[in-house]
């Protein structure tokens, strides 16, 4: 072979990392249980070993070997049916040694429970503390505990170092925790890849931290007769970026994956995001009972080919500060498999010895008419008392219906009876000398405007920040202009500087765009609209983050008030695709 050809194949195989290194070791039945190997410990035949792209079996011995094109794998046997790892079920590939993986009996029953749990966006241990001390109170026997992203408060905006930080908060948190517990990167996972200064060859940088603490973002593991899938919904741009899609070496691997199943084995899905419809083609004739994710920090769900993807509400709410963006409250979720069959789940209240939830109707939805209101309430399948008053008023509520560890409470109303605004539904539930209380708030709106509400705040200013603003919008409270944002212009405002002196210095950090409200056009619920006011169609977007409207209170104190339904770090656009486009918030005055 010529020098020539030599050095094109090199440079071939370099650019598809074709370059691959070999990795052995074995697979062994742990007698003792000490995580090590003794001699006489038998090694296990067909143990499926990866690096999340190849996938070989061990042979009669427990031996493998595995050709890998990663620089540095992560090595990973999938957990068997009835077996638990007495060693980590992960760890560092490394040329020249031999890897040793233990493996353990352990009884799991074919009908089982475990909790999910999304998004708790760690930064203070103690936060963690506590909902590891809920699940470990509640007296219901679950197998593990699965956690699909987003642990930690935001990695991708902080340096490696500080980054380091929030993943300590978060395992310090964690630690007590009674179960099995089995993880999922999230976008917020991806360390040091949004921060203003980058170090792209740490290792520690993007998924580093997370391999190195939790193994690999992509495997799958046997549990009773059920295959369940941790799959990796974001891939991490050059210029640090992150997008939602499975990558080509990811695809590959879950085809090999499915391929090694028996046919007809039931398979549970997790990632962090909602799966992407390119999923289609590989799971499609698989028995595919479920996929679990969060992400969005409320309840919605995508049906797929011959299964449901359930994106579940946040254990941490609107990041600590108030409840998912549907009035689910700071919590998770307990899901049951029966018969080889997701048989039902219920969202649980993070506090509480009945973990209270909202059932129907979801909280970010405007309430017009009649309305049924139903209410989880997890009994355990015995009695317990339940009562709940809307407005501080008595409401009737009765069980619907009785499962195996929870009961869910109904009553009817005809929301025109109300005024338009905010309502308060409190729920208690007392059981075993325990009480439980949640409370949710809804949004009406009949047409029932509070004609005798009247304010005489001398200082109204409605805030907002825009991100971006590509064309021209106009500012309205209650169909009144109070303002302008323009394309590639500063906005036009109408603020007096003494005004936002007396406002103490709210959002002096946030840079925000703010307008100051007469307190004539104030209504006790007020619509704010951004309105593409053109009369031809205008190129662009503007995007709009913390709609506010701000007053100081008789002690002089900021009240800041918003839209029940929506978070403050959330993005709303108006789109220049025709005239008279518009986003509508409500906000109550109080």
């Amino acid at each position: 072979m010529s020098k020539r050809i030599l050095v094109l194949l090199i440079l071939v195989a370099c650019m598809h990392g074709a370059v691959a290194a070999m990795f052995e070791g074995r697979v062994f039945l742990d007698t003792n249980r000490n995580g090590e190997y003794d001699v006489g410990e038998a090694g296990m035949a067909d143990i499926v070993v990866s690096d999340s792209d190849n996938v070989v079996k061990t042979d009669a011995n427990g031996w493998f070997k595995l050709e890998s094109r990663a620089k540095k794998p992560l090595l990973w046997i999938m957990r068997p049916s009835q077996h638990e790892p007495t060693t980590p079920f992960w760890m560092h590939g490394r040329e020249g040694v031999v890897h040793e993986f233990g493996l353990a009996p352990q009884p799991q029953k074919k009908d089982f429970m475990f909790y999910h749990i999304t998004d708790t966006h760690i930064s203070k241990s103690a936060i963690m503390k506590e909902v590891v001390a809920q699940i470990n109170s509640l007296p219901v026997d679950v197998a593990f505990v699965v956690h699909t992203g987003d642990l930690v408060l935001g990695s991708d905006t902080k340096t490696i170092f500080n980054a380091l930080k929030q993943y300590d908060s978060y395992l310090i948190g964690e630690y007590g925790l009674k179960y099995p517990i089995f993880y999922v990167c999230g976008n917020h996972e991806l360390a040091n890849t949004r921060h203003a200064v980058r170090h792209p060859d740490h290792d520690f940088y993007e998924k580093g931290i997370f391999r190195h603490r939790y193994g690999p973002t992509v495997y799958s593991f046997d549990w009773a007769d059920v295959h369940f899938i941790a799959l990796d919904g974001q891939q991490v741009q050059p210029e640090g970026a992150y997008t939602y899609y499975n990558d080509d070496i990811q695809l590959g691997w879950l085809e090999k994956d499915l391929a090694l199943l028996p046919e007809g084995k039931p398979i549970v899905i997790f990632q962090h995001e909602i799966l992407s419809k390119n999923l289609d083609k590989y799971l499609e004739g698989k028995n595919v009972i479920a996929a679990f994710g969060g992400h969005s920090h409320r309840t919605w769900t995508r049906s797929f080919k011959g299964f449901t993807n359930y994106i579940v509400a946040a254990v941490c709410g609107g990041w600590w500060g108030m409840q998912n963006r549907d009035g689910h409250p700071q919590g998770f979720q307990l899901t049951s498999i029966k018969d080889n069959k997701l048989e039902n789940f219920v969202f649980l209240n993070r506090k509480g010895h009945n973990a209270i939830s909202n059932y129907l109707p979801l909280g970010n939805n405007i309430l017009k008419g009649e309305q049924e209101f139903v209410f989880s309430v997890l009994d355990y399948g015995k009695p317990a008392e339940v009562t709940a008053e809307l407005d501080g008023k008595p409401f009737a509520l009765e069980k619907k219906s009785q499962e195996r560890l929870w009961s869910f409470w109904s009553g009817k109303l005809d929301t025109a009876t109300l005024f338009d605004g905010v309502h308060d539904f409190h729920l208690t539930a007392k059981q075993d000398g325990k009480d439980s209380d949640y409370t949710v708030r809804y949004l009406t709106i009949n047409g029932n405007d509070d004609k005798e509400f009247k304010t005489e705040q001398q200082a109204v200013i409605m805030t907002c920040r825009v991100p971006k603003c590509g064309m021209d919008v106009e500012v309205r409270i209650n169909d009144t202009p109070i303002g302008k944002l323009l394309k590639g212009g500063d906005p036009v405002v109408t603020w007096k500087p003494e005004t936002y002196k007396a406002m103490k210095g709210y959002g002096k950090k946030q840079d925000l765009t703010m307008f100051e409200v007469d307190p004539s056009l104030l209504k006790k619920l007020n619509a704010v609209n951004f309105v593409n006011t053109a009369t031809e169609p205008q190129q662009g977007a503007v995007d709009l983050e913390v709609i506010h409207l701000v007053y100081p209170d008789k002690e002089g104190k900021n009240k800041v008030l918003k839209d029940i339904r929506f978070y403050n770090n959330q993005t709303f656009s108006v789109k220049g695709s025709k005239p008279g486009s518009s986003i509508s918030m409500k906000i109550m005055f109080e």
